[in-house]
C-alpha cells in the first residue's frame, strides 16, 4: 500500500533497478507529485483572486508560476510511470496526501497573497529537498536529479516572493537587532606579538633607505644640473672672449693697411700737399730743361 492508501501496482520494466527499490522510488514520487499539484491549484487561486495596486504585475506573476508548477507535476508524473508505478494525481487523490494547508478565500490584498504562496512555496522546497537526498540514498541519480533540478527553480521562485516583503526598514532590523552581541576579540600571542614587531621593525628600517636613496638621487640630479650649467656658461664665455679676439685683430689688420697705403704715395704729392698746408697756394714746378734758343743766341754772340 502507498501513501494515498491505495494498492500500488508496479508493472514490468527492463530499467536496472529492482522492483523493490522503484516501489519506493514511485511512493516518494508520488508524494511530491500531490504537494505540487495542490501548489498549484493554490497558485491558481491567488492569480484569479488578487486585487490592488499591483493587480496586473502580480496577475501575470501567479500565471507563471502556476505554468511552472504545471511542469513540475509533469515530470513528477512521467518518472512515476518510467519506474513502472501509477501517478495518482486527481484532486481527490491529491487532497488526501498533500499537507500544504488550505488556501483562505477571503484573501485580496497583493501582499496577503504573496505572503500565503510564500510559505506555501516554502513547504514544497524543503520536500523537494529531502527528496534528493531520499532518491540518491535508494541509488536513482535520474530521479535525485530531477529532484536537484525542481529544488533549484522553486527556491527562485520564493526569493521572488521574499523580494516583495521584504522592505528597508526590515532588512534594517534584522541586520541591527537591538539586543546587540557583544563582540569578543581575541587575545593576541607572544609570537603574533613578535611577529607583528618584526614586520614594523623591519618597514621602519626600508624606510629611511628610501629617503636616503631619494635624497641623494635629488643631489645627484641637481648636481648634474650646476654642471651642466656651469659647462655651457664657460662655452658662451669662451666663444665671446674668441669672438671678441677676432674682431680686434681685424680691426688693427685694417688699421695698418690703411697706415702702408699712405705712407706709399709719390713725393711731389707730398710736397704739394705739404705747401699747400703752409702757404694756401701751390708754386708752380720749375722746368729743368733750358731753352732751345737761350743756347742758339748765345753760341751766335760768342762767334761774332
Amino acid at each position: 500500500m502507498d501513501n494515498n492508501g491505495r494498492g500500488q501496482v508496479l508493472h514490468p520494466s527492463r530499467i536496472d533497478i529492482p522492483a523493490t527499490v522503484r516501489s519506493e522510488l514511485v511512493t516518494i514520487l508520488n508524494h511530491t507529485l500531490a504537494h505540487t499539484l495542490d501548489l498549484k491549484t493554490q497558485v491558481k487561486q491567488a492569480h484569479w483572486n488578487v486585487k490592488g495596486m499591483e493587480f496586473y504585475t502580480l496577475h501575470e506573476l501567479f500565471d507563471e508560476m502556476a505554468t511552472e508548477l504545471e511542469e513540475f507535476v509533469d515530470s513528477f508524473a512521467e518518472r512515476v510511470t518510467a519506474l513502472g508505478g501509477t501517478a495518482m494525481g486527481t484532486a481527490r487523490m491529491v487532497a488526501a496526501v498533500s499537507t500544504l494547508p488550505d488556501y483562505p478565500v477571503d484573501l485580496l490584498d497583493g501582499v496577503d497573497h504573496v505572503t500565503a504562496l510564500a510559505d506555501r512555496y516554502a513547504t514544497l522546497a524543503k520536500l523537494v529537498r529531502d527528496g534528493i537526498a531520499k532518491t540518491d540514498e535508494l541509488g536513482d541519480a535520474d530521479s535525485a536529479d530531477l529532484y536537484t533540478e525542481v529544488s533549484r527553480d522553486l527556491d527562485k521562485r520564493l526569493w521572488f516572493l521574499d523580494a516583495h516583503l521584504q522592505t528597508p526598514s526590515l532588512v534594517l532590523e534584522v541586520a541591527s537587532p537591538k539586543s546587540t552581541a557583544s563582540i569578543t576579540t581575541a587575545p593576541v600571542t607572544s609570537t603574533e606579538s613578535a611577529v607583528h614587531s618584526t614586520s614594523t621593525a623591519k618597514s621602519s628600517a626600508k624606510a629611511p633607505t628610501k629617503t636616503t636613496t631619494a635624497s641623494a638621487a635629488t643631489t645627484n640630479k641637481t648636481s648634474k644640473s650646476g654642471s651642466a650649467a656651469k659647462s655651457v656658461g664657460t662655452t658662451k664665455s669662451a666663444t665671446t672672449s674668441k669672438s671678441a679676439s677676432t674682431k680686434s685683430s681685424t680691426s688693427s689688420t685694417n688699421t695698418s693697411s690703411a697706415k702702408s697705403a699712405s705712407t706709399s704715395k709719390p713725393p711731389s704729392t707730398t710736397v704739394a700737399n705739404s705747401a699747400t698746408a703752409t702757404n694756401g697756394i701751390a708754386p708752380k714746378a720749375k722746368s729743368a730743361a733750358p731753352k732751345l734758343g737761350s743756347r742758339a743766341k748765345g753760341g751766335q754772340s760768342k762767334k761774332s
